[in-house]
């Protein structure tokens, strides 16, 4: 995620350029270009070094004066459940995960790690969402996300799904 200031730098800059075209394009977001930005801002937050809660929410898009110019979608269906193949401990893990991570960005978890962090920042990650590795962490990730590596490493069509 991107510092307010980068999105309002761009902001000014598409109006400076279209306005020579579209003199209407200076009181424009954007001089008018429709803009698509993807993400959940509850899970995507702006690094602001040694920031505290404050300073990262003032860095976010939702600050800034663009905001209100912004239509927001949401996704409705999980197409991650819609995968061929997948059993029902399969979706029925899918679905825990992800309401898992609602929960968190609704801020609704409430097993912290420190139990005195005012800003409840660190949470404890269930045992069931975590990759467990002996040796090399990197593989065990690798195969643990791509189950069959060995076997389609050269195949695009199973690295992209």
């Amino acid at each position: 995620m991107n510092h307010r200031k980068c999105y309002e730098a761009f902001d000014r800059t598409f109006r400076d350029i279209l306005r020579g075209s579209n003199p209407d394009a200076e009181t424009c977001p954007f001089g008018g270009k429709p803009i698509l930005l993807g993400g959940d801002f509850r899970q995507i937050l702006s690094v602001v070094q040694a920031g505290d809660r404050v300073d990262i929410v003032d860095a976010s898009l939702t600050s800034s004066y663009l905001w209100p110019h912004f239509q927001l979608f949401s996704l409705k269906e999980n197409m991650r459940l819609s995968k061929v193949g997948l059993d029902e401990k399969e979706k029925q893990e899918l679905v825990d995960f992800a309401s898992w991570i609602l929960r968190i960005g609704i801020g609704d978890i409430s097993d912290l790690i420190i139990a005195d962090d005012e800003e409840s920042s660190w949470i404890k990650v269930p045992n069931d969402f975590l990759v467990h590795f002996d040796e090399n962490p990197i593989d065990c990730i690798v195969y643990s996300v791509y189950t069959d590596f060995d076997k389609f490493f050269d195949d695009s069509s199973y690295l992209r799904e």
